[in-house]
């Protein structure tokens, strides 16, 4: 008998510990470390985020229906904060302490967009983040970044997204910072002034990155010499490239490395001609969506083996004019060739 009474005391204990660190909604640690953020994002006499208050009049609010917060429905833990253009411009840049965040352990998707950051305290870094094991997504795309940002990140394992387009990101970026991010499924760091991704120790090969399947790369200076960086990524479906310095002429099997791409966007580049050579199939064979709007293309041939390319292909051009070299091999399909027709302003010509 009085072994079932502790036990019951030691429950009913338990259980008030439970009710007194969710109380109203959200978890008394996380709400403190809210608040401070909002110190931090408004320093020195900012107005954000008014939600965000500890009391409504006797009452203690639930963080978890504050601005920009989501919890998780069942422990009352934050899972998702969006600060997306948080900071008043007026207030002027902002250097980050990462270590804010350590309090939300459960979180899983952070949006710092466009938020006039500019770096991050001493010893403050986004390696502290490497803490929060349930990070999956983080965005720090339009901001005011550069290169050294790509180091602290690093260590960032869990993430499967990463964003950083629109930032300062210029000149070379090293491969070596990208080589514990293992899970990263998506990757953009669009409209920076990147030139190019090499390695310090000579090596060429995203190899990495092997989960990566969406690599935005578009609005920035890579020339042609990109492609051989790109070719460990074998587990890339979506490349985009528009608007690079890609010039000249390009083979589709520059690409053959790339066992599962299926969309390749190089529209908006100097490309003298796009060729692919009956030799150098199996690239273009599983490309699906070929963009090329907007290029100065004058040249544009595609060798095919078999009437599957055709049906697979989808090509977006402007005036430029579209060749197709090759023979039908089966014509019962022959009407699947009709669906190249529908391509608006395009020069279609079978040339057998």
């Amino acid at each position: 008998m009085e072994y079932l009474e502790r036990e019951l005391m030691r429950l009913s204990i338990m259980l008030l510990l439970v009710l007194v660190n969710v109380c109203h909604g959200c978890r008394e640690q996380e709400r403190i470390a809210l608040l401070q953020l909002k110190d931090s994002i408004n320093h020195p006499n900012g107005s954000s985020l008014p939600s965000w208050e500890d009391w409504d009049g006797e009452e203690p609010t639930d963080c978890c229906e504050w601005e920009g917060v989501e919890c998780n429905a069942t422990t009352r833990r934050i899972i998702k904060l969006s600060l997306n253009s948080t900071r008043e411009y007026e207030l002027g840049d902002w250097y980050l302490n990462t270590s804010m965040f350590l309090p939300f352990e459960s979180l899983v998707n952070l949006d710092l967009t466009n938020n006039v950051l500019l770096g991050c305290i001493e010893n403050e870094g986004f390696e502290k983040l490497s803490r929060l094991s349930n990070l999956h997504i983080l965005d720090l795309s339009e901001n005011y970044f550069n290169n050294r940002i790509l180091s602290s990140l690093n260590g960032l394992s869990s993430l499967k997204t990463l964003r950083l387009y629109d930032n300062n990101l210029t000149g070379q970026v090293y491969i070596e910072d990208f080589d514990s991010l293992n899970n990263l499924k998506e990757l953009n760091i669009s409209w920076n002034r990147l030139e190019s991704i090499v390695s310090r120790e000579g090596f060429e090969k995203l190899s990495g990155l092997s989960n990566l399947q969406i690599l935005d790369l578009s609005s920035n200076s890579h020339n042609n010499s990109i492609l051989s960086s790109l070719s460990g990524l074998s587990s890339l479906n979506t490349l985009k490239l528009q608007q690079n310095n890609l010039i000249g002429q390009l083979y589709i099997q520059d690409f053959n490395d790339l066992n599962n791409l299926k969309e390749l966007d190089i529209s908006r580049n100097d490309l003298a001609s796009i060729i692919t050579r009956e030799d150098f199939f199996h690239a273009s064979s599983l490309i699906t969506s070929l963009k090329l709007s907007g290029s100065t293309t004058q040249n544009f041939q595609l060798a095919y083996t078999s009437l599957r390319l055709l049906i697979l292909l989808r090509v977006e051009l402007g005036d430029e004019e579209f060749k197709l070299d090759g023979e039908i091999e089966d014509n019962s399909y022959g009407a699947s060739c009709t669906s190249l027709s529908s391509f608006s302003d395009s020069s279609l010509k079978m040339m057998t």
